[in-house]
């Protein structure tokens, strides 16, 4: 796996090898206006970490991981006229299981429960819920078991269509995020003192989607303001598996984000689409004014993305041209000229074609060149990524 580049290190032999077993089962029934979808999920995430040069008493290190998770709920929603009812429950069992026998084996049940209604207005429609999760953790090899129990509230308020469909969306989430078993557990990387999130969330969007004859149209802005409690950072050390987590204490993010889509069919066979997106967030560390990190920007979160996709399509064939644009970033959560990463701007090209094999089957072959200006730049310091590169995939898909 790619690791940093180190002067005089010709090597990056570390090797992740991972695999995931699925298997979903849903079922949904209906007794007039009441509809009801229960499910039953069960996963398993394979991991390997194998680094044959490691320097401990052994020489290497070679951990292996099965992470097991096994979850099922039920949910409803109950219609009326001008308002409904919907709620739901969920369980979720995991464990993690690993080949080293001193390393943590953390089993963790996790039940959700949620209640809300939505009532439609000829001005809005309001909806609001009110979920809860309550989580019991332990751990074999020795760590104190925690419990953890939360209640979050939802509201929303969002204007009926007006012109040509406009719409106006208020709303407000309390949220909260338990860690997971990489961000608790994972050798080299996990933390077992971080403390769960919790968030405020309020957003305030725009909706605007004309359509003409030949000319359609797709506009979505929104404004939002978080605050979270203890965020979880993931900051790259060695290479891009074994990270170093932590907690923020207190964050405050503003920022906006805006997405454009718009679709011109010139006759049956000849197609243009144009989408493009925008995004500014400022997620600033607001926990101790007498820190060095105060009100600076988050480790490598950027302030700008952006991206713009271009796609010319004749019948079944079509080509698409890809652009990436990120600003820079601080490689840690002091914003100073040592810590900062180059922005960079990357160009995609893509061609397509489209096979029908008979009715709902068709085959899509893709051919793509990355990058094709052949620009030096990097996500993480220090990690090189790759300069004009080529894929090609095959895709079968049925209905």
């Amino acid at each position: 796996m790619p690791g940093s580049v180190i002067f005089y290190n010709e090597t990056a032999d570390e090797l992740l090898e991972t695999s995931s077993d699925r298997l979903f089962t849903d079922f949904k029934f209906r007794i007039k206006k009441l509809y009801t979808h229960s499910f039953l999920n069960a996963a398993i995430d394979h991991q390997r970490y194998f680094d044959p040069t490691y320097l401990n008493a052994e020489g290497e290190i070679d951990n292996q991981f099965n992470n097991r998770n096994v979850n099922g709920g039920i949910s409803f929603i109950y219609y009326r006229d001008k308002w409904n009812l919907f709620g739901g429950i969920e369980e979720t069992v995991s464990n993690l299981e690993v080949n080293d026998l001193s390393f943590a084996e953390p089993t963790r049940f996790h039940s959700f429960g949620m209640i809300g209604g939505r009532l439609n207005h000829d001005l809005v429609t309001i909806s609001a819920q009110l979920s809860g999760q309550y989580l019991f953790e332990e751990n074999n090899n020795g760590n104190v078991p925690r419990t953890i129990s939360r209640l979050n509230p939802f509201l929303s308020i969002k204007s009926r269509e007006w012109g040509q469909r406009s719409q106006l969306e208020l709303w407000y989430r309390n949220s909260f995020r338990v860690p997971t078993f990489n961000e608790l557990y994972y050798n080299n990387i996990g933390n077992i003192n971080l403390l769960p999130e919790d968030a405020h969330q309020l957003n305030a969007g725009f909706l605007w989607t004309p359509s003409f004859r030949k000319f359609k149209l797709d506009w979505k802005s929104n404004i939002f303001f978080n605050q979270v409690k203890n965020k979880i950072v993931a900051v790259p050390t060695k290479n891009l598996f074994i990270w170093s987590m932590q907690n923020i204490g207190k964050t405050n993010t503003f920022g906006a984000e805006i997405q454009f889509e718009a679709k011109f069919e010139v006759n049956e066979i000849w197609k243009f689409v144009l989408n493009t997106n925008y995004t500014y967030q400022k997620t600033i560390d607001i926990t101790d004014p007498d820190s060095p990190t105060y009100l600076h920007q988050v480790a490598y979160i950027p302030e700008h993305t952006a991206n713009a996709d271009i796609t010319f399509q004749y019948h079944q064939t079509g080509i698409r041209i890809s652009n990436y644009f990120v600003s820079h970033r601080y490689v840690l959560n002091e914003n100073i000229e040592s810590n900062e990463i180059a922005g960079f701007f990357l160009t995609d090209l893509s061609v397509f074609h489209t096979f029908n094999l008979g009715t709902n089957q068709n085959l899509k072959l893709i051919g793509n060149i990355k990058n094709i200006f052949n620009s030096s730049y990097a996500y993480i310091r220090s990690y090189v990524m790759p300069g004009v590169n080529y894929s090609i995939s095959l895709s079968y898909a049925f209905n």
